[in-house]
């Protein structure tokens, strides 16, 4: 892993070249200005979280359906020391699941595990904080 984008793209070595890596069956808050959306709440956050899962580490990809998106970015599950990082990144409240995503094999237990997020009120479902944030 070379270097984290944002909350759900990387930038691996693959093959000798540079390659970007979208998340499969996730979105996280946008926390780049340039973007359409802008920064958004739990943006930085998402990102954050992302560093501390794969930075500086060794990640695996897994594919499931489509290779690439519109932007030729390569869509997968990302895996780092043993844990799908997709998986993490929603079950702790920073990524939803991504609606379009519903033909992927862990479409079913995102939503189960966005739903329980969403339950305890944890990272981007915290509504408070989300009243309270001045972007």
């Amino acid at each position: 892993m070379l270097d984290v984008i944002d909350g759900d793209t990387i930038v691996v070595l693959l093959s000798g070249k540079h390659d970007k890596v979208r998340y499969l069956g996730i979105n996280t808050p946008e926390s780049i200005p340039a973007t359409a959306k802008g920064i958004e709440f739990y943006g930085h956050e998402a990102s954050e979280k992302n560093r501390e899962l794969v930075g500086g580490r060794t990640v695996e990809l897994e594919f499931d359906g489509p290779r690439r998106d519109p932007y030729d970015r390569l869509l997968a599950y990302v895996w780092a020391d043993g844990r799908m990082v997709n998986r993490a990144l929603v079950e702790e409240g920073f990524a939803e699941v991504y609606r379009e995503a519903d033909r992927i094999r862990c479409f079913d237990e995102f939503r189960r595990l966005e739903a329980a997020a969403k339950k305890r009120g944890q990272g981007m479902w915290d509504e408070p904080a989300r009243r309270r944030w001045r972007g």
